[in-house]
C-alpha cells in the first residue's frame, strides 16, 4: 500500500472543507440557520472521509459581497477498531467573493489558526489511508454480485478512471483559485519504525492554487 505524503493529507483535508463550506454558502442563502448548516457540513464531511467522526463547537456565515463561513474548534477521528486523532483546527475562516457563487471563478480566501495534524503509521497503511478508504461491502452483498454488475463496474472505471482520492468540486468553485493562509500548524508523526517527532511551522502560505489542481496533487 502506498503511504500518502503528509503535505498531501494536508492540501486534502484544506480542499475538502473549502468545498462542503462553499456548498454550505451556497445552500445557506436559502435562510439556513448556523446550526442547521453545521449539521449539514458535519454529515457530508463524514462522508467525504467514510470512517471518521467530525466534531465542532460552533460554526457561523455571513452573506454579502464578501461572503464568509467561521469554523471553531473542528476535530475529525478515524473510527476503527481504535480511535486515532487526524486533525484538529482552532478556527478556519474562509471568505468566497459574491461572483464566485455565482459564476465561479474569483479567488477564495482561507485562513487556518492551529491546525494540528496528526500521521500515524500502522503495519498497514496509516490512520489518514484508513480514515479516508472507502467502506467495503459486506460479504453478502459480495456474494449478490452479478457478472452483469461486475461489466457495469468495468465499463465505469474505463470511462471514469479517477481514483478514491479525487474529491468532486462543484461548479461554483471549480473554477475559483485559492489563497491559503496556515499559522502556527503542528504535525506529529509516528511511523512504521517507531519514529515519532512533531513539525511545527509558524506561518506559511500557499497563493494562487487552483482548486481542482490540489486534488491532483
Amino acid at each position: 500500500m502506498k503511504t500518502k505524503s503528509p503535505l498531501k493529507i494536508i492540501l486534502v483535508t484544506i480542499t475538502i472543507f473549502i468545498i462542503l463550506s462553499g456548498i454550505g454558502l451556497f445552500v445557506a442563502s436559502k435562510k439556513l440557520k448556523p446550526e442547521e448548516l453545521k449539521k449539514i457540513m458535519i454529515t457530508q464531511l463524514e462522508k467525504a472521509i467514510p470512517n471518521s467522526k467530525v466534531k465542532t463547537k460552533a460554526l457561523d456565515f455571513s452573506i454579502g459581497f464578501n461572503s464568509s463561513v467561521d469554523i471553531k474548534d473542528v476535530d475529525i477521528t478515524y473510527t476503527g477498531r481504535s480511535e486515532y486523532p487526524l486533525v484538529s483546527i482552532s478556527n478556519l475562516k474562509l471568505r468566497i467573493p459574491f461572483w464566485s457563487l455565482l459564476f465561479g471563478g474569483g479567488k477564495v480566501e482561507v485562513v487556518l489558526d492551529s491546525p494540528k495534524v496528526n500521521y500515524i503509521e500502522f503495519k498497514t497503511g496509516s490512520n489518514w489511508e484508513r480514515a479516508l478508504a472507502k467502506k467495503k461491502n459486506s460479504k453478502n452483498n459480495k456474494s449478490k454480485s452479478t457478472s452483469v454488475e461486475k461489466a457495469g463496474d468495468l465499463k465505469k472505471s474505463e470511462t471514469n478512471p479517477s481514483s478514491g482520492d479525487d474529491v468532486l468540486i462543484p461548479g461554483i468553485l471549480a473554477g475559483s483559485e485559492i489563497n491559503v493562509s496556515v499559522l502556527n500548524l503542528s504535525l506529529e508523526y509516528v511511523l512504521r519504525d517507531k519514529t515519532n517527532g512533531k513539525i511545527e511551522v509558524e506561518k506559511f502560505l500557499l497563493k494562487d492554487i487552483g482548486i481542482k489542481s490540489i486534488t491532483a496533487f
